[in-house]
């Protein structure tokens, strides 16, 4: 028995292992339908929670000041029921006695995930090989948040219960997603 490969009609020996010279100027050589090029890379579902990044980004950056502004009018109502006379009440009743207590931890929760998203998004352009086990943490976290938050406000209707559960299933998705992903393995390796 011979290792030398059977005679092709050119004459020519090749290594079946070995790209053509048309691959080899430039194209990558394709592959066997048994195998697929590895997932790796930003793309795929990784494209969309980079989308998902940028929003929960820019939504912090408007949320603080508004909890902010909140808070304001509420300790200055007299400046505001001259312009909209019963529109402070209306607002505030909402949340009851816990107003306060209620934007301040909407302000610390904000402010953490801000900048923990922030340092997750840094990593995530550098592949850090612990960004998976991070962004799971902070899943986590937003879950906690959104638990003590339904603790503190009382009921405000269907669509904040709606958006409530929506948000819990997108956490647990993405928790899911980080887990499970082989892109996620091949590409977070740094």
């Amino acid at each position: 028995m011979s290792n030398e490969y059977p005679p092709n009609p050119n004459g020519v020996q090749q290594n079946p292992y070995q790209a053509s010279p048309q691959e080899q100027q430039g194209g990558m050589p394709p592959y066997p339908p048994y195998m697929q090029p590895p997932l790796q890379g930003l793309g795929g579902w990784l494209a969309c929670f980079q989308v998902y990044m940028y929003y929960v980004l820019i939504a912090f950056f408007f949320t603080i000041p508004s909890y902010i502004f909140l808070m304001w009018m509420h300790n200055n109502p007299e400046e505001f029921e001259s312009a909209m006379p019963g529109m402070t009440n209306q607002l505030f009743a909402i949340y009851g006695e816990r107003f306060t207590l209620v934007m301040i931890i909407g302000i610390i929760l904000a402010s953490i995930s801000l900048v923990w998203m922030l340092v997750n998004l840094i990593f995530f352009y550098q592949r850090k090989k612990f960004l998976p086990r991070l962004m799971i943490a902070y899943f986590i976290f937003e879950l906690a948040g959104t638990v003590v938050t339904m603790l503190i406000i009382p009921d405000v209707g269907v669509f904040t219960t709606f958006s409530t559960i929506l948000g819990v299933a997108l956490a647990v998705a993405w928790i899911f997603y980080f887990m499970r992903s082989v892109r996620v393995k091949n590409t977070f390796v740094r």
